[in-house]
């Protein structure tokens, strides 16, 4: 999450902090970089060096206000909370024996931040000592390839122009898809963790004192907020005032909804050997399975579209709120009165669902047995 301020597989780079907590995404954003600077190194004439200042080229964003610096300004910052935190836990974290995935996880992030890092420094211009006409930015395509702009526009260095406008767009399209293919990735690793983790959640909800009075309490609230919902609904049909509760109406509805959809427990009761079971067979295993996941997506996009609903009420009471959040509109959709970004809010669960999972994973199918930690590596914290 502390990569260079630069777009994230096309995307651009103020939802790159959210996004980031993914390590398939990183794995994604390193992998499209690399794809492109190999792409561009093959297929055009120019020096390595040209080569990864087009790949740093693609990957910023343009500079429209002054708040807003370079990423080669921050770079020691980075290169510091990378050595005092990220690379001390990777290294702790390759030593363990018995987490496989676990370091998979974490090697994805190590590997994306080294790869991106090294593309970024390699792709930095830097001043000729002797000449000041050489171009030392990469704001411009022309700059990069030490062209001015009238000899980029000429007919000698229109086959180039061309060709490098061609592989530009080929690239972008090939780093949506990319993009698309690893979010959806995520999202099926992100159901299956939720689906593995209902049946041990279920058991502490039913079984934990403190979880059943969590949610007898969290049931009465939604039944009472339902109740009165309808009453509000009922008395403003007697006075013509629909208008002014149909949101309400809208979110109880959905409520229901979701929770008629929530995945219920399978029964223990399979009947006695002696007794007359049904003569309709039971439907196969899969069926369960999709039902399952298709009431999680429900259950998820249920809470996304409560959460957007509470975040637009409080952002627009408190607009510290969603700066902080990162989470503010900014440009056309503020002047159009909107006060949450739906993209930043979205790339905002998907931090959040991966923070959720890996905690609720660890509280109840995570297991020392086989693990072990060399002493070696206590130095580390």
């Amino acid at each position: 999450m502390a990569q260079p301020t630069s777009k994230f597989c096309g995307i651009p780079s103020r939802y790159r902090l959210y996004l980031a907590s993914s390590p398939i995404l990183c794995v994604a954003d390193a992998l499209s970089a690399l794809i492109r600077l190999i792409t561009l190194s093959i297929r055009l004439p120019i020096k390595p060096r040209q080569a990864f200042q087009l790949v740093v080229h693609a990957r910023s964003d343009p500079i429209n206000s002054e708040d807003k610096k370079p990423p080669e300004s921050q770079t020691w910052p980075r290169y510091l909370f990378f050595i005092l935190g990220t690379l001390p836990a990777a290294i702790k974290l390759s030593s363990f024996s018995g987490t496989p995935w676990t370091q998979v996880w974490g090697l994805m992030f190590a590997t994306s931040f080294i790869v991106t890092e090294l593309i970024t420094l390699l792709g930095h211009p830097h001043p000729h000592p002797s000449s000041s006409d050489q171009p030392t930015s990469t704001s411009t395509v022309e700059a990069i390839l030490a062209l001015s702009t009238l000899q980029w526009e000429t007919s000698t260095h229109a086959p180039i122009r061309t060709k490098t406008h061609s592989l530009f767009q080929t690239l972008s399209k090939l780093e949506t898809t990319l993009f698309l293919t690893a979010l959806l990735t995520h999202l099926g690793l992100q159901i299956w963790t939720i689906h593995t983790l209902w049946q041990p959640a279920s058991r502490v909800l039913e079984t934990a004192p403190l979880a059943r009075g969590i949610v007898t309490w969290v049931t009465f609230a939604i039944s009472l907020y339902l109740m009165l919902t309808s009453l509000a609904w009922l008395v403003a049909s007697c006075f013509g005032l629909q208008g002014h509760v149909a949101r309400f109406w809208t979110l109880a509805w959905k409520a229901e909804i979701a929770a008629a959809l929530l995945p219920h427990p399978p029964s223990q009761n399979h009947g006695s050997g002696s007794g007359t079971g049904s003569t309709i067979p039971p439907p196969p295993g899969w069926v369960h399975r999709a039902g399952s996941a298709m009431a999680i997506w429900a259950y998820l996009v249920g809470m996304i579209w409560c959460g957007y609903w509470v975040l637009e009420r409080v952002v627009g009471r408190w607009e510290a709120v969603g700066r902080v959040l990162l989470l503010d509109a900014r440009g056309e959709e503020e002047e159009r009165g909107v006060r949450v970004d739906e993209n930043a809010y979205l790339c905002f669960w998907v931090f959040l669902g991966g923070l959720g999972s890996c905690g609720l994973w660890y509280a109840f199918l995570y297991e020392e047995v086989g693990t072990v930690n060399p002493s070696w590596t206590d130095v580390f914290g």
